[in-house]
């Protein structure tokens, strides 16, 4: 990226691009199946998903369609479970949270 910089004059190039377990999210309607991250669960299961936001300045929001997440941690500390079917995390924030299938 820095070569690049160097031989165009140009800023190095910034992405804009998020991954899920090093996959890209569905960013397209032509993205095929094994191009993205899909979580394979079972119906009437409880997952535990820890979440971080590795990101250096931007706030992500994280949702899975028609479901709820309970939230049972932040930053490494217990807190009250809540439920919410959206998910706030911050540049360097962690929660884990369950989600119900």
């Amino acid at each position: 990226v820095i070569n690049q910089a160097l031989q165009t004059g140009a800023g190095p190039n910034n992405s804009d691009a998020y991954t899920i377990n090093g996959l890209p999210g569905p960013l397209y309607n032509c993205s095929s199946p094994n191009e993205t991250f899909r979580l394979k669960v079972k119906p009437g299961k409880t997952y535990l998903l820890r979440l971080i936001n590795a990101a250096l300045n931007d706030e992500l929001f994280f949702k899975i369609t028609n479901h709820t997440f309970t939230v049972v941690d932040a930053d490494s500390n217990y807190v009250k479970p809540f439920e919410t079917d959206t998910i706030y995390i911050t540049p360097g924030q962690t929660s884990n949270v369950l989600l119900k299938t």
